[in-house]
This record gives C-alpha cells, structure tokens and sequence, in this order.
C-alpha cells in the first residue's frame, strides 16, 4: 500500500551557532603579572576542571593531588622509529606526521634512529612510513647523512609526500623535507643556525637532491627555524621560518623578517627549485610602548597555510602594528599580539595585507574570557608566550572549502589591558581554544568556540620520567594541532590537556600527565563533533602517560559519502624507561585512536540507531525551496512521527504521530517558511529513529 502524508510546516527559525554545546563564561581569577614571553606562578588561585570538561571525559569526580589516584594512561602502539634526543619533536608546530590519501600511506618525518648514529652522526632526517594503516612500518629512508662524528646537521626536520600526478605507485613518489642547519656553535649572528636545508627523494632512494641556502648569503634571507610545511596539487611545497640577528654576546637579537619558501617541482631534473619571500610588517617593540625600530617584537612563530589546489595562500605573523589604519586612521596597534595576516589569491604572484581585525571585546570570545583589570575590555592573547622549549601551546591554520584561513589556538584573557611603564602586559594562565577564522574574500573574521582548557602549560618536567636541566630545560605545552581533509569541508583539532590532577593544596594545575583529546568541524553545515577523548581511562601506568604528540596535517579517509570514517595519524613520544631531560634517545609509536566517523557529525541530541523494522529513502530534491519528499518503508504496522532540526539540534517543528500500514509511504516537507540553510529531520518509528540531512536553498 502506497500512501502520501502531507506535512505542513509553518514558518520557522533558522539559528546559527558554531559551537554546540553551551559553556558558561570562566569567572574571574587572579593572574601572573608578566611580559608576555615569560610565564611566573605566582598570584594564582584554585581553578577547577569546567564541568563542560568533565562531561568531554565522562568524569565528574575524582579530583586528587598530584601524582595520587591519577587515572592510567595507554602507551600502546606500533613502533615507529627513533631519534637522538627529544628535541626535534617539541615544536609542534614543525610537518612531523602527514598521509598521502591516494597511496594510502602514512609519513612521519624525524632525526635519525639513535641505532644509526654511529654511521650518519646526529644530523640526519629519517623517514618512517607505513602502508597498511600504521601497522609496520619502514624506516631506512635518510637523507642529509653526516660525518659519523660530526654534532653539526639538519634539526626540527619537516616532511611531506610528493605525489606526481596520475602516480599510484608509492616508490614513485617524493620526500619533500625542509628544516634548519647546525654548525654546533653558539656564534653570533645566527647563533650556530647558519643555513636552512632544502631536499627532496624519491622514495626508491634516487633523485636525491639536498640542498642548503646559507644565511646572510646574497639573495638569501634569515631564517632561523621552518614550520608550517605543506603540499598543493601544483607541485608545490610550502614553509615559513622567521629570521633572527644576534649580538656578539648572543645578549639580544633584532627581528629580520619570517620567510616563506616555495618549492616547485622541476620535472626534468626530479628535484624542487626553492624561492624566497620576505614579509616584514612595521611592528613595536617590547609591550608596545615606543616607535618602530630594529628591536620589533613579535609573538611565537610566523605561520602559513594554502588550499589544496595552491591558489590561495596566508602568512600569519604575531605582533602589534606601528601604523594607522590608511581609511579611517584608527591605531593598529593593539598592545596584545594581535594576528597580522598577508594574502594571496594567485599562488604567490602578489600578496596584499588584509585589513587588521581588533579582537577586543570580540563578541564570541568575551562569552569565555575574563575582562581586563585595568578596563571592561576583554583583550585576547595568544598562550605563545613561554620560553622553555616545548612549552608553548602553539597554533595551526588551515585553508577551508570555502578557501577561508582558520586560526586555530589558546587563548587567554588578558588580565591587564595596557601595558605599564615596563611594557608589562597580565594575562589568565587558564585559557580556551579557539578557532578564528575569514568569512569574506577581504577579510570579514569571527570566533569559534572550540574547548575549555583546564590545565596549564608544564615549564619544566620533574617527575621521574622526564627531567629538567639548566641547560636543557624541558616544557610541555597543549599541542594544539589541526587537520584538515583535501576537499577542506571537515577540520579536526587534537590536543593535550591534564583535567585532573588538580593540586590537593588549591592553586592551577600543570600538564603532566597528559590525555589527548579532539574535535571536529564541518564546514559546510556548520556543524561540530563532541569533545572526544582518545586515551582516558586506558590500561597502563601512569609512568607511560607523559608523552608528546604529533598529528597529521591530514586524515586518512575511507568509507563512502555519508558513511565515511576519519583516521588522524598521531605519533608519541614513548616515555623513557628511566629519567631523561631530552638529550638521551627517544622511541616513536604510532597512535591510531584518533578517529571519527560522519555520524560524530551529527548535531547533538540527533543520533540514529540502525533500524529492523523500516528504512527510508533520502529527500528529493535536496537542496530544494519550496516542497522535498522522502519515503518510508515498514515491514509491519507502525506508529511514525517526524522531527524536524536545524543544525545546532533545536527542532523547529514536529508532525503529529500517526499509525501507518506496512508499505510505502511518502512524506512532503514545506521548507518555504525557512531560511536558507542545513535541516535534519528524523523519522522515529515505534521508538526508533533515522536522521536524515536536507539543504533549502
């Protein structure tokens, strides 16, 4: 029997909100009264786990001093190389992990297994690879091998996959790494990084091409660090690094410029030809206070990020401008390390400012942060500010669908509005991650609440896994870390946080113990994932819980549309037996539980339950304005009801339930009265429900 239910909806309202789950604004907290670069733990008081957070990792409970009643921590995974020492890992923000989607393979990019050292020294990249999803993996790909004996060498390696067009072979694909050269002093100008190392392989271990551009050389520009490396389908490879000039007493050093190196690939010689360009905006100094001159200051590293087909490329920068808005001749300079974003919309050929957002009392971000003593501003700062390495929280940034830029980091609230005579600027140790992020071609920006954080940056380790030296001082920081699929309609964050152990004695807690959690975006409904945690309540002990992680700048994706999943490679360092302040040698695993699936995408409140007793056919037309029909299927008599949802969960209208015979039948849905945008409806019947998506155009 073939019957039609005709459902009339009346006009309704369309909302949009980007983030899912409500959170209410942090309370006030006293705060370190510090520069930004610096970090002091004092003047602090207790600052429990949000309970949005306990929700994230089902916790609600449990809240103990440090080192007592911590839950375990999973370790587990297959080995994947080595290094010599922990240090060219603690920079999250270096290409360390990334996949290649048509070869199915995974890279992760570090120094040379310590086993090799006595063949190659310490300043050789090694390549570790796997093929089967991170089950085994190989690791005799090196490049840039060095005297046996020598403590000079690449450091802080990047690395991606160069595929050639049309190629489905792996060994015809490329190794494409970039990072920066030791000559094992401490010599001004450039403090013993003397050059930048540029190279590439074919992964049969031909067409081996290592070059070095040396710094303060002609036509050469500074750097003193790469990050941020990337591959486009124009054969082109992308990175950044800032440059640095020292006194002769390595006492202080004046900003040169950040670098962004381009790599084209050159079919006839199999090797990339590597350019150069400089971006140097007119910052301040110190805490802003005085003119532009040589000292300009700028906060954490310079960034960038490019679409897939490689048309659209930003560069980031951190600092306060020294200028005057050109039209209506408003300050640019912020005082707080606002970002500063370059454009490009033709692969590189030119490059344009885009117009300076003030994040000040920002609407989305004074939801979650304090405002400022001194002011009933909230002044956002960026939690890249610590000295020891490791510590920072970092940032990423992606290019979207839409070919949008997203900043994704911690953000603080500032707790002291202008800076004092001494370019002092306060801040909350505790901060939120965000997501910042273009909505126009020129410039529009808004925020985007990702997660609380509940734990503060780790300055030095000292707990009897890792240690800190005076002169090898270790920190660990969030890890803030971002992925992105190649159409660029799904973001995913990963990060390291320590939502427990909070100190018996009051006071914020540090990272020490880490869990990994992650959250997912889609782009085109607008649409987040829950908080997901990937290693609470695992198995091992605690000893095995203080790791470092890297993430791939992509996932691996399998399934079909609607029904696909999302495996993000991450790679950890496994905690040394014994204590270690990051000189001794470090083993890899590589961790597969970060995962999501198209369902994790589903507004929160709507989830399906796979049914046995009918199944129903997707709307048509979709998108459509006006009428769209889908059909239902029951095996026997049953009560139906139908829902329907805009995109952040909130039902917008509902049809009476009514007793259908077993058959077909059709279901119409009137969208006129609705704003254009994404709707789900769900078909519930007999207490079991399908969720379906539909677009009104």
């Amino acid at each position: 029997m073939k019957k039609t239910v005709l459902m009339l909806i009346a006009v309704g309202t369309w909302v949009y909100a980007g983030a899912q789950t409500s959170t209410q604004k942090r309370t006030s907290r006293s705060a370190a009264h510090t520069k930004p670069v610096q970090l002091k733990r004092t003047k602090i008081s207790k600052n429990d786990p949000p309970s949005f957070y306990k929700q994230a990792i089902n916790e609600k409970t449990g809240l103990t001093g440090k080192g007592v009643s911590k839950k375990p921590q999973a370790i587990n995974g297959a080995p994947c190389g080595s290094a010599a020492n922990l240090y060219g890992i603690l920079n999250s923000n270096t290409t360390a992990v990334t996949v290649d989607q048509n070869l199915g393979a995974i890279l992760f990019t570090h120094r040379e297994d310590f086993s090799k050292l006595t063949a190659h020294g310490s300043g050789t990249y090694e390549a570790s690879y796997s093929l089967n999803m991170g089950a085994s993996w190989d690791t005799s790909k090196l490049i840039y091998a060095n005297a046996a004996t020598s403590s000079n060498g690449t450091r802080y390696p990047n690395g991606i996959v160069f595929n050639p067009n049309g190629n489905t072979t792996f060994t015809n694909a490329y190794w494409v790494v970039n990072g920066p050269y030791t000559n094992g002093n401490t010599t001004a100008p450039y403090q013993g990084w003397d050059s930048t190392a540029f190279g590439s392989m074919k992964f049969d271990s031909t067409n081996i091409s290592a070059k070095f551009k040396g710094n303060g050389k002609p036509g050469v520009l500074t750097e003193e660090f790469c990050q941020y490396m990337s591959g486009s389908d124009d054969s082109t490879a992308h990175s950044v690094g800032d440059g640095d000039y020292f006194n002769s007493a390595i006492t202080s050093s004046s900003y040169t410029g950040t670098s962004l190196n381009t790599g084209k690939f050159n079919s006839t010689n199999h090797n990339f030809n590597w350019t150069q360009k400089l971006f140097r905006p007119h910052l301040m100094p110190g805490g802003g206070l005085t003119a532009y001159d040589t000292l300009a200051q700028r906060l954490g590293d310079a960034g960038t990020a490019w679409s897939q087909d490689g048309k659209t490329g930003y560069v980031v920068i951190f600092g306060n401008l020294d200028s005057t808005d050109a039209v209506s001749g408003a300050n640019l300079n912020f005082a707080s390390f606002q970002p500063i974003v370059y454009k490009t919309t033709n692969s590189g050929a030119s490059w344009a400012m885009m117009p300076i957002h003030n994040w000040d009392n920002d609407d989305t971000l004074k939801n979650y942060l304090p405002q400022a003593q001194d002011s009933n501003v909230v002044v956002p700062l960026w939690g890249l500010y610590y000295t020891e390495q490791g510590g920072d929280d970092d940032y990423d940034l992606v290019v979207d669908a839409n070919n949008n830029l997203h900043i994704i980091g911690g953000i603080h609230g500032s707790t002291i509005a202008t800076p004092d005579s001494s370019d002092y600027i306060g801040y909350y140790l505790v901060g939120n991650i965000f997501d910042i992020y273009t909505t126009t071609a020129t410039g529009g920006w808004t925020a985007r609440f990702v997660a609380p954080l509940a734990a503060v940056p780790t300055q030095v380790s000292n707990d009897g896994v890792w240690v800190a030296t005076t002169a090898d001082p270790l920190a660990m920081g969030h890890r803030i870390q971002t992925s992105r699929t190649l159409d660029g309609t799904k973001i995913f964050v990963t990060w390291l946080d320590d939502s427990i152990d909070v100190p018996a004695t009051g006071g914020i807690d540090s990272i020490q113990f880490p869990d990994m959690f992650g959250r997912g975006y889609d782009v085109t409904t607008g649409v987040s994932t829950p908080i997901k945690s990937f290693t609470f309540n695992k198995s091992l002990p605690q000893s095995e819980g203080d790791y470092y992680i890297c993430v791939s700048d992509k996932p691996l994706v399998t399934g079909t549309s609607g029904s696909q999943t999302y495996q993000i490679p991450v790679v950890r360092v496994a905690p040394p037996s014994g204590t270690n302040d990051g000189t001794s040698p470090v083993s890899f695993l590589y961790d597969s539980s970060d995962v999501y699936t198209d369902a994790d995408f589903i507004p929160q409140g709507i989830q399906n339950v796979k049914p046995t007793t009918f199944t129903i056919t997707p709307n048509y037309p979709n998108p459509f304005n006006g009428i769209t029909r889908f059909g239902v299927n029951l095996t026997k008599e049953s009560l139906v009801n139908v829902d329907v949802f805009n995109m952040v969960g909130q039902k917008m209208v509902t049809m009476s339930p009514e007793k259908l015979s077993p058959g077909t039948h059709t279901i119409a849905i009137n969208g006129s009265g609705f704003a254009s945008g994404v709707y789900f409806y769900r078909v519930t019947v007999d207490g079991t429900s399908l969720t379906q998506k539909m677009i009104v155009e």
